[in-house]
């Protein structure tokens, strides 16, 4: 579908901090977070929750109170009264909360819509799920990020193993997925340039409240590496696959895209079709 009406008005997207995994955010419940950092945004913009219309609420891995979904979040916001879906759809869990929105402001221009994707993967939920016919009525138990990361349900295999088939389908080498992994962390260090001037413009703090202390204040990334080139041509092979992918540092948010999008993208789109059944 082509939108032609629907638009993210200038300075309304942002974000909260990246920070890496068990790090700080860890223990903080990801809803708490999306709450008190879309709260900020608002104000920090002058925007009053009560024009909303709709909210579109994203995420991939469950946390408490996660059952009540997007007017939980919306009432929590200023919003009482309304509603909208709850999206997971894995890694493309926030295009289609974008999607979702706007289909739904396409056809009213009215129509105010709010998209909040938030996850915390560090100590996921340990899912128990009841089996009284099991031996001794033994339930089943999934780890629910460890879980997923390690196989997808209809392909059978990691998500890295999709990584390697799309590299060698492709023919993306070792040497170009290093190469614009380098200049994504060149384009990052650009970014903390003028005590973070860019960065400043659309991240937005978090607030960590503390029983009996000072709030934890979380207002820049945390937990990203620096690489560089004769670094990453050191690392070894992650996995015994045909492709390249390597078991890279994480050197940035987006520190691993491939050099040629275009091509590549329709290689994913039709390897998820094929292997993985996510779009």
């Amino acid at each position: 579908m082509k939108f032609e009406k629907v638009c993210i008005p200038a300075g309304f997207a942002w974000s909260s901090p990246f920070a890496r995994w068990q790090g700080t955010l860890s223990e903080v419940n990801s809803l708490d977070l999306a709450v008190d950092v879309t709260r900020a945004a608002f104000e920090r913009r002058g925007f009053s929750a009560e024009e909303l219309t709709g909210l579109v609420l994203g995420w991939t891995v469950p946390q408490r109170d996660i059952f009540y979904g997007a007017p939980s979040v919306a009432a929590r916001i200023g919003a009482p009264g309304v509603t909208g879906p709850m999206v997971s759809q894995a890694c493309a869990t926030s295009v289609a909360c974008v999607h979702a929105a706007a289909a739904t402001a396409e056809g009213d221009d009215s129509e105010v819509t709010l998209v909040v994707t938030t996850d915390r993967t560090s100590n996921g939920p340990q899912v128990i799920y009841p089996k009284p016919s099991a031996p001794g009525g033994s339930p089943e138990i999934e780890n629910w990020v460890q879980d997923s990361f390690a196989r997808d349900p209809w392909a059978g295999e990691a998500m890295f193993t999709t990584g390697e088939l799309v590299a060698a389908e492709e023919d993306i080498t070792r040497e170009e997925l290093d190469e614009i992994t380098a200049m994504r962390y060149e384009q990052y260090q650009e970014s903390l340039e003028n005590e973070r001037e860019f960065q400043k413009r659309y991240m937005v703090p978090v607030t960590i409240p503390q029983r009996r202390k000072d709030p934890i204040v979380v207002d820049e990334d945390s937990g990203v590496f620096p690489t560089t080139r004769e670094e990453l041509a050191k690392l070894k092979r992650f996995v015994p696959c045909k492709g390249c992918r390597r078991a890279l540092r994480l050197a940035g948010p987006r520190s691993a895209r491939p050099p040629r999008p275009d091509r590549t993208a329709r290689a994913a789109v039709r390897r998820s079709a094929q292997r993985s059944g996510r779009g």
